[in-house]
């Protein structure tokens, strides 16, 4: 400390200033000054948030409505956003039209217009659907068949590929009329009837077979072989009180009726319970060397 040095000494008392002292503790000691000079300066805490303020507060809001404190002109320019998009190079093809529910009657012409104005005219217009109208007219079919057909109420029994395989095949309408009165028509579908139109398979014919239960046995391609092959109604009829027609295929039926076997002859063979164990073949033969 200041006073340590001015302390009197039994060595060296000679020494001691007493102006010197004087000043000393009117102005403070030099050394404690220079101590405290050297301190480091503390910032306050008020400064440093009226700095923080400043910077991100004041600073952005200048630059946000158009003023440049940085600008030596001292104009403010304004901003301008440009809102257009970049070119990138889509090329966007146009959207596609909305198709259109028109019907097409290329290639028919005004005959096929006509075809349709007769068809809406004896009120078929609605029966038919546009392929149909079309199928029918390429085909040929006359409105005065269709028209036949309608009113004798065949129309919701056959479909529109049916009058065209009908008549194409030349079946006329009195055919159709006379299985639906024997009441056969129901029974087969349309192939079946343009099979025993052209094999010339009677409608009294069928009637039998129909009356004998036969129409579940044997397909429509049976019956036509059966007519071509000329086995009588009698021969079959005789077949089926003798319970044989489930044993017999129609290619068997037709065989034995040609070859003259006699449904008796088969009988026979059944009771002495040989049938089961012979093909029809074998049977024909048999019947060939008894008979010889």
């Amino acid at each position: 400390m200041s006073s340590d040095r001015y302390r009197r000494s039994r060595f060296n008392d000679n020494e001691f200033d007493l102006d010197t002292y004087l000043e000393e503790k009117a102005y403070g000691d030099s050394s404690n000054q220079q101590i405290y000079q050297e301190e480091p300066f503390v910032r306050t805490t008020t400064s440093r948030n009226m700095a923080a303020i400043f910077f991100f507060f004041i600073l952005p809001a200048i630059f946000l409505f158009g003023w440049n404190p940085f600008s030596s002109s001292g104009a403010s320019d304004p901003i301008v956003i440009d809102t257009s998009l970049p070119n990138i190079g889509l090329n966007i093809p146009p959207a596609p039209p909305v198709p259109t529910a028109e019907f097409n009657t290329a290639g028919f012409g005004s005959d096929y217009l006509s075809y349709v104005e007769q068809l809406n005219e004896i009120g078929l217009g609605d029966e038919f659907s546009d392929p149909a109208m079309q199928a029918m007219f390429s085909s040929g079919v006359p409105i005065d068949y269709i028209d036949r057909l309608n009113q004798m109420g065949f129309i919701e029994d056959f479909s529109f590929p049916a009058i065209v395989a009908l008549y194409n095949s030349g079946v006329p309408i009195e055919y159709i009329q006379l299985m639906d009165e024997a009441g056969i028509l129901d029974e087969y579908s349309f192939p079946a009837v343009i099979a025993f139109y052209n094999a010339d398979v009677s409608t009294e014919y069928l009637q039998s077979i129909s009356e004998m239960g036969l129409v579940e046995e044997y397909s429509f391609p049976g019956l036509v072989a059966f007519k071509s092959a000329g086995v009588t109604v009698e021969y079959l009829e005789a077949l089926n009180d003798m319970g044989l027609i489930s044993e017999l295929s129609f290619p068997a039926v037709t065989a034995l009726y040609s070859s003259g076997v006699p449904a008796s002859y088969i009988q026979e063979l059944n009771e002495r319970d040989l049938l089961d164990d012979m093909s029809f073949p074998e049977i024909i033969q048999n019947y060939s060397l008894e008979n010889n």
